[in-house]
């Protein structure tokens, strides 16, 4: 009898290991999906941590990016005013009214700072020489300064009608004086 119980014990032993290994084997599969649940959620959230960050930084560059736009358009629309500025003297300057030459040489010395070096250099000649040559000449510069300044910022439809003007079409009629003057 001990030899049967031997036996038994051995037989109940080994269906106990079994179901012992059986269970770990299902418990190892139900943790490996546990972990596997654990590391899903713990990758969605470092995605979504990462897609945040990366999303401010955008966000933060391209709120750079506006205010760079800004003040570039505040630069194109002060050189713009001080050109314009500059021009409506000019007829007075042809015309030899008095006090025209002080005027446009006030609003020259804005140009040295918010104008071109080729602007400032044809404004010079132009206050030398008041020729239809050299006024002409500053037009046609003060035309591809701010159309090379306009091109590089952002602007609505009012302000890109500039590019669309002809230089060979402008009329000096109204600036200069008649043909018998010098002129």
């Amino acid at each position: 009898m001990k030899k049967l119980e031997t036996i038994l014990f051995s037989v109940l032993y080994v269906i106990f290991l079994a179901v012992c290994v059986y269970g770990v084997t299902i418990l190892i599969g139900e943790a490996a999906r546990v972990v596997a649940a654990v590391i899903g959620v713990a990758g969605t959230l470092l995605g979504g941590l990462v897609k945040y960050g990366f999303d401010l930084d955008k966000q933060r560059r391209h709120i750079e990016l506006v205010e760079k736009k800004k003040r570039e358009n505040q630069r194109y629309l002060d050189k713009r005013n001080n050109y314009a500025e500059l021009l409506s003297k000019v007829g007075d300057v042809v015309r030899k009214k008095e006090g025209a030459d002080d005027v446009l040489t006030s609003i020259h010395l804005a140009s040295w700072a918010f104008g071109s070096l080729d602007v400032v250099l044809a404004t010079n000649e132009f206050q030398v020489d008041p020729s239809r040559e050299n006024l002409m000449q500053l037009v046609k510069v003060i035309r591809e300064e701010l159309v090379s300044a306009e091109q590089s910022t952002l602007f609505d439809d009012e302000k890109k009608e500039l590019t669309t003007v002809n230089l060979s079409s402008y009329d000096e009629s109204p600036i200069f004086a008649a043909k018998t003057t010098g002129y």
